[in-house]
């Protein structure tokens, strides 16, 4: 396929791979690659990538999943309570300590050398409350190597601009109303919910989605949210050491045409380099062209963001401390400038993907 040609959105077919019984209820399905039939066949256990998916995501409905394969480690997709309609009824707490049971299982019971996790859309959220709000003996201490966030969107602001002003407020107000009454647990109206979401949600989920108040628990990505706050999440990264990539799509159709997202990003990164995250600025960055999801996006569109990925990956396999890239002088309004990475790079992804 040329570089030049759009990806498709939906090819039916099957997928080999390893069905991993991680915990009494839940599973991880990891696709077949050559690195983990050279580990079935005594070669070396294969480091591996966990990828968690978004909200209303099931196994295999991100398209690019599969070819995450091409950066030359063993891919995962990490199925949660929250996996496709499960998300409405579940919090970001829930997520983070079944991901930690996920990390465990690959890196402590299978001895995988390196474990990084990759989130798409609100699997960035699970990681970032991972790495930022969950106690650290509930974190699979020590075990995680790395940590890459893709299209990282604020719910609040999406749904803000899917639903109108006026249903919008409607939605959390009412929300609210209920959590102080102690019925945070209890099912939203369908008729405030149905033309955003088909599954039920309860009003502690959806007061944390959509609160214009920044109190939300997944509100970790919105474009108003100052620096000090900030500091609380980018720049408390526990262990700071952990390796952070960061990759926003440059035509992400759930961010309002209103952010500015090299600025969003650079606010991020600038954050994370003053408080001594360890972040890949080299290769983080907004990836022009990009889609939510990379559907139908030009195949070179999707190369530089599997270029950037292998880029981190290697880094991690060398040890993980990264050089920290181009950084511009520091502005009044402390961003940084990020120098993306373009290109395939290092050899590691060809034209054709």
């Amino acid at each position: 396929m040329d570089a030049t040609e759009p990806r498709p959105t939906f090819v039916p077919t099957s997928y080999p791979g390893i069905l991993h019984h991680y915990t009494k209820d839940l599973t991880a399905f990891e696709f077949d690659s050559p690195v983990l039939r050279s580990s079935s066949n005594g070669g070396r256990k294969p480091n591996t990538l966990l990828f968690i998916a978004g909200l209303g995501d099931n196994l295999l409905t991100v398209p690019y999943v599969s070819d995450l394969v091409k950066t030359g480690w063993s891919v995962v997709q990490v199925l949660i309570s929250s996996t496709a309609s499960g998300w409405g009824t579940g919090t970001l707490t829930r997520d983070a300590k079944e991901l930690a049971l996920c990390i465990s299982y690959f890196k402590i019971q299978l001895s995988r050398p390196k474990v990084v996790v990759l989130g798409h859309s609100t699997g960035c959220q699970d990681i970032m409350y991972y790495l930022c709000r969950l106690e650290v003996s509930q974190q699979a201490h020590g075990q995680l190597d790395g940590a890459i966030l893709q299209a990282p969107v604020s719910d609040r602001e999406a749904l803000a601009a899917m639903m109108g002003k006026e249903t919008y407020e409607r939605s959390w107000k009412h929300a609210q109303r209920l959590i102080k009454s102690g019925r945070g647990g209890e099912i939203m109206p369908a008729q405030i919910t149905k033309d955003v979401f088909d599954a039920p949600c309860s009003a502690f989920r959806w007061y944390s989605l959509t609160s214009p108040n920044m109190d939300g628990e997944d509100d970790f990505f919105s474009s108003d949210i100052g620096e000090e706050q900030l500091e609380g999440t980018f720049g408390a990264v526990v262990p700071a050491g952990t390796p952070l990539l960061v990759v926003y799509s440059g035509e992400d159709e759930f961010v309002p045409v209103t952010v500015d997202k090299e600025g969003l990003v650079g606010r991020w990164i600038g954050v994370c380099v003053r408080k001594g995250v360890n972040v890949d600025v080299e290769n983080s960055g907004v990836v022009k062209k990009a889609t939510h999801n990379f559907a139908g996006c030009e195949e070179g569109v999707f190369g530089e963001f599997l270029g950037r990925v292998g880029r981190f990956l290697k880094a991690v396999e060398e040890g993980g401390k990264l050089k920290g890239g181009n950084i511009a002088a520091t502005t009044s309004n402390n961003t940084v400038g990020v120098s993306g990475a373009g290109g395939l790079g290092g050899g590691l992804v060809s034209s054709k993907v």
